[in-house]
């Protein structure tokens, strides 16, 4: 299994429904790029804080980049 495939595994496990777009979205993102996601997610459940995703344009880097807000919730800003 490709690293996507086990964040979607990952995510139906935890009872999380994965649309046909989102699955479909993880399948086109890096190696580098899933395993950001993977850890802000696991980061922000374990220590249950809020999570919040954005998204930006492919231009430039094409890097999903993880920051801690200032309200204490984790962002996750994929490129789109």
């Amino acid at each position: 299994m490709g690293n996507w495939q086990d964040l979607v595994a990952a995510y139906k496990a935890a009872g999380v429904t994965v649309s046909v777009p989102w699955e479909a979205y993880l399948q086109n993102l890096s190696p580098e790029n899933i395993h950001a996601i993977a850890v802000a997610r696991f980061d922000g459940l374990t220590r249950g804080v809020a999570m919040k995703v954005k998204t930006h344009p492919h231009g430039g880097a094409h890097k999903v980049v993880v920051s801690p807000e200032a309200d204490g919730s984790v962002m996750i800003d994929s490129p789109f």
